[in-house]
């Protein structure tokens, strides 16, 4: 045989098992006290049978949807239907323990702050606040642009603050559960899930204050708002596959961890998030060749109800980066065992 089986989930089979029937037969016990003592006994008796036969019931249910794991040597690409089929069910199966990580990290994120979520808009707005500064002094010289300036520098930072926190998500996530990774065999999917789930609730408010700090300018409402958060999606999607691209390596260095804030940060300077795409000169080119060009020029577009040159560009980028997703959380995947054993080494 190559492979051996795995005991444990037939173990904790037996033991809901004899825990179903050992609460049988006390409640049992304790109906037949209860129906000599009070003058409505058959009903208790009844309630309390029912309920001893729906506890065993599930104990039952629960052994049968236990299943048997049986490893192998072989590689996994080797039958690659049979490795999506895995991936997509612990995708599915670990939606509720990324809620509840979700949950727990928000939970302890704000909970001996006065501010609370406010501290997650206090860097983008003070970014956007030292550029509206450094345009109105004169000190920057910055090309003129079709909505108030301080509307373009506002919805650029919020919008680069929710791509870097997609992009620094994963391995966020990943090295702060590593312990758990390592004495612990459940889906890794989870955790990626949590900062996502994290994330998209971080990029709602934000989505939120955009909107009030629109209005507050006197600017009218338009129908293209509705797409506006299809371009925060995408944001988070192209950060999320970046973030999870570094994360194997991550894991092994923390000098990625580290680095990965300062890059970010040198990158922001060749991405339209507080000055316009410049014209005529190499910088040009290089806005031109940034993926996240067409991502924060289509959402202006769509905030300010202007037409969307880069729809076309925006596609493709957002189609490219879900095929890169796959390709990585495959590479994952295969990587996993090599990196639990390194850094439980």
């Amino acid at each position: 045989m190559n492979g051996c089986l795995a005991h444990t989930r037939a173990f904790h089979a037996v033991k809901i098992n004899l825990c179903g029937v050992l609460s049988q037969r006390v409640l049992l016990s304790l109906a037949g006290n209860r129906a000599t003592q009070s003058p409505g006994g058959a009903w208790n008796q009844a309630v309390l049978a029912y309920f001893c036969r729906t506890r065993i019931s599930d104990a039952v249910n629960i052994r049968a949807t236990l299943k048997t794991i049986i490893y192998t040597p072989d590689p996994h690409l080797r039958n690659p239907r049979k490795l999506f089929r895995e991936m997509l069910a612990d995708l599915l199966l670990s939606r509720q323990l990324a809620f509840q990580l979700a949950l727990r990290d928000i939970r302890a994120q704000y909970r001996q702050s006065l501010l609370g979520f406010l501290w997650m808009i206090a860097l983008p707005l003070a970014n956007a606040l030292i550029w509206i500064l450094l345009k109105n002094s004169g000190v920057v010289a910055l090309a003129d642009v079709a909505i108030p300036y301080a509307l373009f520098a506002l919805s650029g930072t919020l919008l680069w603050s929710v791509f870097t926190d997609a992009t620094l998500s994963p391995i966020a996530q990943l090295m702060g559960s590593k312990h758990v990774l390592v004495k612990i065999n459940f889906p890794a999917e989870a955790i990626f899930l949590s900062g996502i789930y994290q994330t998209v609730l971080h990029a709602g408010i934000k989505t939120l204050i955009l909107f009030t700090a629109w209005c507050s300018f006197g600017l009218s409402l338009h129908w293209s708002w509705l797409l506006f958060p299809l371009a925060v999606l995408a944001l988070i999607l192209v950060g999320t596959t970046l973030g999870m691209l570094l994360t194997p390596v991550g894991m092994l260095y923390s000098d990625i961890q580290k680095v990965l804030p300062l890059v970010l940060q040198l990158l922001m300077f060749a991405t339209p998030v507080v000055f316009a795409v410049p014209a005529g000169s190499w910088a040009a080119k290089l806005f031109a060749w940034n993926p996240l060009t067409p991502l924060f020029l289509t959402g202006r577009h769509w905030l300010s109800g202007q037409e969307a040159e880069e729809l076309y560009s925006f596609v493709v980028v957002c189609s490219l980066a879900l095929i890169f997703l796959l390709v990585v959380w495959v590479a994952f995947r295969l990587a996993k065992p090599i990196i639990v054993e390194r850094i439980g080494t």
